[in-house]
């Protein structure tokens, strides 16, 4: 797995800027608020540091009018000078680097889907607290599925479980489904170490209980766990999980 690292290369800006950078390689899309929660952080403070990474040139600033009708926040990502720079003064993943080529010119649903993964991030993190989490930017192509998981937990003690976290969108085709699930097991085959326990984010109830119905009785090491974004949004650090190897439905 990767984490991106400042270098002891003499950087032209400070460490809470560059760390503001790193964020953003994290998620490729977030808001102040989502910053303010995984740093710890005033929110206007950070609103300040973005202002001057987007004067600098550094920082992409997505806004526009139909973003206060749709009560959207404005979003920031990095641009081509701050992909630069940490590609210079950090240990960021050149693959990783290069999937944030197309920030300025991606679409409205691409981004959505990116400040609604950094939202689940927050809320895994209450779900699983003695954990390190990491989003798909931060994993290394040897021994991860692919496509990559939309994110990845680490246990913080030798005992803990390890797991990824696959959102499933709404009225997904029970086929594509299926594929998935079939990708993670022949992941596990290909690997020598402990697959991690696989964590499903179904869109809505029907395709929780679809995925609780492909999912019973499977033949794996890892085990399946399934809940509905409404409940991870509702009660993160609540009992929200099913065990899918064991759950009994009637589809």
């Amino acid at each position: 797995m990767h984490q991106t690292h400042t270098s002891s290369t003499k950087a032209s800006l400070a460490r809470s800027q560059v760390r503001l950078l790193a964020l953003l390689y994290k998620f490729r899309f977030i808001t102040t608020d989502i910053a303010a929660a995984v740093l710890h952080k005033d929110r206007s403070t950070l609103y300040e540091r973005f202002a001057l990474l987007v004067s600098r040139g550094y920082v992409l600033k997505r806004y526009d009018s139909s973003y206060r009708l749709a009560q959207k926040a404005v979003r920031y990502s990095l641009s081509t000078k701050g992909i630069a720079y940490l590609r210079k003064h950090t240990t960021a993943e050149e693959g990783s680097l290069r999937r944030h080529y197309g920030n300025k010119t991606a679409d409205e649903a691409l981004v959505d889907s990116h400040i609604q993964n950094a939202e689940r991030y927050l809320l895994l993190a209450q779900s699983l607290p003695d954990h390190d989490m990491f989003t798909n930017y931060e994993l290394t192509t040897e021994g991860v599925i692919r496509p990559f998981p939309h994110l990845y937990a680490q246990p913080r003690q030798p005992s803990g479980n390890y797991y990824y976290l696959d959102y499933v969108q709404p009225f997904t085709p029970t086929w594509l489904l299926r594929k998935r699930l079939v990708q993670h097991q022949d992941a596990e085959d290909d690997v020598d170490h402990i697959y991690p326990h696989v964590l499903l984010v179904a869109g809505n109830d029907s395709t929780e209980r679809r995925l609780l119905s492909l999912t019973e009785s499977s033949l794996q090491d890892f085990r399946w766990y399934i809940t509905t974004s409404e409940q991870l949004h509702e009660h993160p650090a609540g009992p929200i999980w099913i065990d899918g190897d064991e759950s009994t439905t009637d589809d």
